[in-house]
């Protein structure tokens, strides 16, 4: 991007527009670019809750923009400013990431201090989780798909095991 000044980004996602939406945990915004690289706009900031929590993810899900926060544990629906807490305080390093069903109708959030995986509801409300706490030794990085039969795909890296799962999932509708 040309003269954001990104500090320590750590995730980032494509809007609808195509934009590209920025997690950029140490300068404590999300930071929205067009498709060249050009300053849109920004949420957060110093001196806001989503900043102060330091967001280490984002992401789109049909005309709604999305942040987790690791050092509060909380899940921002940027386009409202409200959040609702979902974990507990992560690393920013590690901290938890988020994916989305293709067609919006679900949200994934690994949640590396609980050691598990949390689902959503699109509005942000959560639904269950993939297993029990402590289920995983660190879950980080995570991406979701459909597969056959109505099956959700769900991969999970597991920074601390050193390996990557595949689950197949059966969601409420």
């Amino acid at each position: 991007a040309l003269g954001t000044g990104f500090y320590h980004p750590r995730g980032f996602a494509l809007d609808r527009a195509g934009n590209i939406v920025v997690a950029d945990t140490g300068g404590a915004r999300v930071a929205v670019l067009d498709g060249t690289g050009a300053f849109l706009t920004q949420f957060g900031g110093l001196e806001s809750g989503l900043g102060q929590g330091q967001p280490t993810d984002v992401l789109a899900v049909n005309d709604q923009l999305w942040a987790i926060a690791a050092d509060h544990g909380r899940l921002w629906r940027l386009d409202a400013l409200g959040s609702i807490a979902v974990s507990e305080r992560a690393s920013t390093v590690t901290g938890p990431q988020l994916a989305a069903l293709p067609d919006g109708s679900g949200i994934f959030m690994s949640d590396p201090v609980r050691r598990t995986v949390l689902y959503f509801a699109p509005s942000g409300q959560p639904i269950g989780q993939l297993g029990y706490a402590d289920f995983f030794a660190n879950p980080t990085g995570i991406a979701a798909s459909f597969g056959a039969e109505g099956f959700v795909q769900l991969a999970v890296t597991d920074s601390a095991a050193c390996t990557v799962s595949l689950w197949r999932l059966r969601t409420q509708g």
